[in-house]
């Protein structure tokens, strides 16, 4: 009986333990935990971009963008912008922009304006207002 009791406890303790190490771990594509870049998320030179697509998750227009200048302004915004981590990482449906950016016809990197690589962050007014910026112009 006190054998079981002894084993019992260390398996309790192995069990907290490990559960407080997972607990602690992130999803870190950026050294910092609290924010992620999409520039450095990007798998290699994100100025080499050279055609994005942006599609309006409200009404399903699909947006082109080949304009240099175009996609030179949104990549800078994109480099700049710290979008903070969604402490809640559970999964979820929807989205107000999806963004394709391409490579000599490859598509690169591939995120919403609340997710990217597999992480979710909090919704940004400066992040959708710069792709809602570039759809419009667009349909000028």
């Amino acid at each position: 009986m006190k054998r079981s009791v002894i084993l019992l406890a260390v398996c309790l303790t192995f069990l907290i333990i490990c559960g407080c190490s997972k607990a602690g771990s992130g999803n870190s594509h950026h050294g910092d935990d609290a924010f992620l870049n999409i520039g450095t998320i990007y798998p290699g030179d994100i100025s080499k971009v050279d055609y994005i697509e942006i599609r309006n998750g409200t009404n399903g227009v699909l947006t082109t963008v080949s304009d240099p200048k175009e996609i030179h302004d949104l990549i800078s915004k994109l480099t700049t912008l710290k979008l903070e981590v969604d402490r809640n990482q559970g999964e979820r449906t929807g989205y107000l922009y999806s963004v394709k950016l391409f490579q000599n016809k490859e598509k690169k990197l591939e995120f919403t304006t609340t997710e990217a690589a597999g992480t979710y962050y909090l919704p940004n007014e400066e992040l959708n207002n710069s792709i809602r910026d570039v759809e419009s112009r667009e349909h000028l």
